[in-house]
C-alpha cells in the first residue's frame, strides 16, 4: 500500500498526498515506510472511498483497483460496472466536488472495453469528462468474449 503516493510525493516535493485505505494493517506499514524514507509530504488515513474528506479541493485523485470492493456489491449481472451504479454514481459524484476545477480523476482496474464504456458513461453523468485511456496488456478472454486487460482511465472536471 502506498507505492503510487510515495512515488507523487517524491516527485511533487512542493505538493501534499493523502493516501487512505480500510485496512489499519496497511496504513500501519505505510506509515512505517514513509518514517524509514523521511518523506514528509504524504499523510496516510485508515478511511474509505465514502468516509475520506478531503480538508480542501484536490488536483489530483487516484484509486488504484479499489473502486469497487468485491465485498461491496453483490455481483450477478452481465456487467460489474451495470451491477454497481448506484455506488459508482455515488463515489465518481463525491471525486468530481473534491476535485479543483480542470482537476483530474484516474482510476486503474483490470477491465474490458464493455466496462471501460459503462464507468466512462457513469463518471461523464457525474461531470468527469474521458480524456484518456491507457491500455496494458490483454489478461485473458471473459465470459462474453471481451478482451481483459489493465486499463488506465483519465478525466478532468467538468
Amino acid at each position: 500500500m502506498g507505492v503510487q503516493a510515495f512515488y507523487v510525493a517524491k516527485k511533487n516535493p512542493q505538493s501534499f498526498v493523502y493516501g487512505y485505505d480500510n485496512s489499519s494493517g496497511d496504513i500501519a506499514t505505510a506509515q512505517s515506510h514513509q518514517q524509514r524514507r523521511g518523506i514528509t509530504n504524504i499523510r496516510f488515513l485508515v478511511a474509505s472511498h465514502d468516509d475520506f474528506e478531503p480538508p480542501y479541493r484536490m488536483d489530483m485523485i487516484y484509486t488504484a483497483d479499489s473502486l469497487i470492493g468485491t465485498n461491496e456489491v453483490q455481483f450477478g449481472g452481465n456487467n460489474i460496472v451495470e451491477d454497481a451504479q448506484n455506488l459508482l454514481t455515488r463515489r465518481l459524484l463525491k471525486f468530481n466536488e473534491s476535485l479543483n476545477p480542470s482537476g483530474i480523476y484516474m482510476v486503474t482496474l483490470g477491465s474490458t472495453p464493455r466496462t471501460d464504456s459503462g464507468l466512462v458513461g457513469i463518471a461523464e453523468q457525474c461531470g468527469l469528462k474521458h480524456i484518456r485511456t491507457i491500455e496494458g496488456p490483454a489478461e485473458g478472454i471473459d465470459e462474453h468474449g471481451e478482451l481483459g486487460r489493465k486499463v488506465a482511465l483519465i478525466f478532468e472536471r467538468n
